[in-house]
């Protein structure tokens, strides 16, 4: 008999287990073996297409970049030695329709922002931003929900963090892998919209953020197809070293330098890749997704990430940081991007992709949209995991360093 996963039995989930649900839900359980590279035509076909239906529009981004403009000038009265910085999805080209906006006000030190920040929102309160000013969050964010004078368009959004120097240089490192293959930037937004209409994008329901799932991406484009997509860019003798924060942000920035990659497969073979890796596999219960070895190779017990671990936040709040499943940051390598991925959370997350996978095998003709139909709403998280997950400041498809954003929990 299979098991809810609403009463599963707390531990990592093997694959036998997410078998028994997946057949639950009336899942084929067929074996497969990958399909041929030509036989991937009309899959890619549709996934182009399908790409330039759900990125971001031209006008959209001209709207956003004019809100900056703005608000800058804004941060400007208050203080003329403050810079504004874009980061995130639409610096890295990751962005979908509707996507909110990631700012970070850069200030000399970090006790320099702790005035400005509640200064700044009162001041865009006064022109007309409605939103919040999440004081106690481990860094101060400004989010802001909308515009009453509606000058950027309908729905926007936007974020505004203090001195979050690392998650700009991720930003900058994601950008420039989009840079060195023009498929990269289409599978993450295939992905990132998948995981969105899956319902398994959110931090606060024990899954995972988009900023996970793009380092899952690369990290199998890097480490996992043959031959690889990318070099590796944070290899030791390539990359000059530049320390931020205590963490050596350095990577070889010079792409012109690399040819175009061996590997001819096209957007669907690689997304068909993808899905079977991370559901059949990759091992989450032993395996650490690293970008700073050369073979990819890291086991939890190497890292010491073998049991949760509990701190305190700036609020006073206890905050679980889980190892279920393990990313580790690419420079900020303390870092688990995966520390809010509950045992039910995972469970869900490999259901997910073993779907995925055998939804695009058994496809030959037709519409491949039901890969992207939207999952029903999880069950309510009970007041155990609700105290174990500590709040996100950003809980949709955008945030790439939701470590960044921590709230005090309720």
């Amino acid at each position: 008999m299979s098991v809810p996963p609403e009463r599963f039995i707390p531990g990592v989930h093997t694959v036998e287990e997410i078998e028994s649900h997946l057949a639950n839900l009336r899942v084929s359980k067929k074996t497969y073996a990958p399909k041929p590279n030509s036989s991937y035509k009309e899959l890619t076909k549709f996934f182009w297409e399908f790409y330039h239906e759900i990125k971001i529009t031209d006008e959209e981004i001209a709207h956003k970049r004019e809100a900056m403009r703005v608000l800058s000038e804004y941060l400007h009265r208050i203080c003329t030695d403050a810079v504004l910085a874009s980061f995130g999805s639409l610096e890295s080209g990751f962005a979908l329709k509707n996507s909110d906006m990631d700012l970070c006000v850069l200030t000399e030190s970090m006790e320099a922002s702790e005035p400005l920040a509640p200064l700044f929102y009162e001041e865009l309160v006064k022109e007309g931003f409605e939103g919040k000013f999440l004081q106690k969050a481990r860094i101060p964010i400004i989010k802001l929900t909308g515009d009453e004078k509606e000058r950027f368009g309908s729905g926007f959004q936007c974020d505004i963090g203090f001195n979050n120097r690392l998650a700009i240089h991720n930003t900058k490192l994601l950008s420039s892998y989009s840079r060195l293959d023009s498929r990269f930037r289409p599978l993450m937004l295939l992905v990132k919209y998948w995981a969105k209409q899956k319902r398994i994008n959110s931090p606060y329901f024990g899954t995972l953020s988009s900023y996970g799932y793009a380092l899952m991406l690369l990290y199998y484009l890097l480490h996992v197809v043959k031959p690889p997509i990318f070099p590796n860019l944070q290899q030791a003798h390539l990359k000059q070293e530049k320390f931020v924060e205590g963490f050596n942000v350095g990577f070889d920035e010079d792409i012109e330098r690399y040819p175009p990659s061996n590997n001819i497969s096209s957007l669907g073979s690689l997304l068909h890749g993808f899905f079977r890796y991370y559901a059949y596999k990759f091992e989450p219960r032993d395996r650490v997704i690293t970008f700073n070895r050369q073979d990819g190779v890291l086991t939890k017990q190497e890292k010491g990430w073998t049991s949760a671990t509990e701190h305190t936040g700036s609020a006073d709040q206890i905050i679980k940081d889980r190892y279920i499943l393990a990313i580790e940051d690419p420079f900020e390598t303390t870092h688990n991007v995966g520390r809010t991925v509950s045992s039910s959370g995972l469970y869900r997350i490999r259901g997910e992709f073993m779907s995925a996978a055998r939804l695009m095998n058994s496809r030959i003709s037709g519409s491949y949209k039901e890969l992207f139909e939207q999952a029903p709403l999880p069950p309510r998280r009970s007041k155990k995991v609700a105290d174990e997950t500590e709040v996100s400041g950003k809980e949709d498809e955008n945030n790439e360093n939701p470590k960044e954003a921590e709230l005090p929990q309720a």
